[in-house]
């Protein structure tokens, strides 16, 4: 599906479009890097990828955000995304369908396919940003769970 980037001391980006890594490694959007971890696209389920909010809040001159991407193989997930979004205030925006995938069942994927783990930094709770880091490498999920973060298991299941 792509390449995972990190900034120093904020979240994770992933993403599909190699001109899209270019561009995150080119520093047009900060200061961003490979962490050396990828996962194959591939399965019969597209992946809904959302972003927060960059309309721009008037009270604030900054965009409401959250500064975040999302991704979901779950249609009704994205659905609800849609549904709920309201463009005045702190939300999500879907953004395309990124990649496909072969979703997780009951957190368990067949022998033939990659889990993709899931993580996520408990910001709507704790009042800053949201952020999820996807990865196969189950180190670095218990890496940032180690710093706080909300082990969500397996969410979908990628080709090895």
């Amino acid at each position: 599906a792509g390449f995972e980037v990190r900034p120093p001391e904020a979240g994770y980006f992933i993403t599909a479009d190699a001109q899209e890594m270019i561009f995150a490694e080119s520093g047009a959007a900060g200061w961003w890097r490979r962490t050396g971890r990828t996962f194959r696209s591939g399965g019969t389920v597209p992946v809904c990828r959302f972003h927060g909010n960059l309309r721009i809040d008037p009270t604030t001159g900054a965009p409401y955000g959250p500064m975040t991407y999302y991704y979901s193989p779950d249609i009704g997930n994205c659905n609800f995304l849609n549904q709920i979004l309201d463009p005045n205030t702190k939300s999500m925006v879907f953004d395309r369908f990124d990649f496909y995938t072969t979703p997780a069942i009951e957190q368990t994927c067949p022998a033939f396919l990659t889990p993709v783990y899931r993580a996520y930094n408990n910001g709507f709770a704790l009042g800053f940003d949201s952020n999820h880091r996807y990865s196969t490498d189950r180190a670095a999920i218990l890496e940032v769970v180690e710093r706080g973060w909300i082990d969500e298991g397996i969410r979908f299941c990628a080709p090895s």
